[in-house]
């Protein structure tokens, strides 16, 4: 059962607010985001769970937002996830997503942790692309800066200047040529 389904995004973050030490409706506000994947609803899903750990008095290392801000050319970003231990405590186990913001617009993004393999991904909402590689137990991902999003067309504009010299070269002759 549903009690939050006909709340709008606006709606479920006045009450998280409103209840933020309510297990109960937090348990029931994390149910409901479960099946909201638009951006503000994934960055209140990790703000409840955040909070139900911290009131349950699980680990509270959740904050993921260690991005550096954009530079010139590329804008790196650190994300070491929190581990859980297996139950007979041999060795941590990563979860297998974790939440990276994006460098550009700081929406949240999940990303899985795929041991030493490279991701190419973009930004949910402003389709920044970016890469991310989990290895060592550390999340690493690159976000491009804006000026190497887009191509500069200099091929093309080669194109066009061979061709109107050709185009030069054939005038120049045809003129010189007499037509008897």
């Amino acid at each position: 059962m549903r009690p939050y389904f006909r709340s709008s995004i606006d709606d479920l973050e006045s009450i998280f607010r409103s209840a933020e030490s309510d297990l109960s409706v937090l348990r029931k506000l994390q149910q409901e985001l479960a099946h909201r994947e638009k951006p503000r609803a994934r960055a209140l899903k990790v703000k409840v769970g955040e909070r139900l750990k911290c009131l349950t008095g699980q680990s509270t290392n959740t904050d993921y937002s260690h991005a550096t801000p954009p530079s010139a050319i590329q804008a790196r970003q650190v994300v070491t996830p929190p581990t859980s231990s297996i139950p007979d405590g041999t060795h941590p186990v990563p979860p297998d997503r974790i939440v990276v913001e994006c460098a550009r617009c700081k929406t949240p993004n999940f990303v899985s942790t795929l041991n030493g393999i490279v991701q190419h991904l973009s930004c949910s909402a402003c389709r920044t692309p970016f890469e991310a590689q989990f290895k060592y137990g550390v999340m690493r991902t690159t976000f491009l800066a804006a000026d190497e999003q887009k191509s500069t067309g200099s091929g093309m504009k080669w194109i066009f200047v061979v061709l109107l010299a050709a185009l030069a070269l054939v005038l120049l002759f045809k003129e010189e040529i007499p037509n008897d």
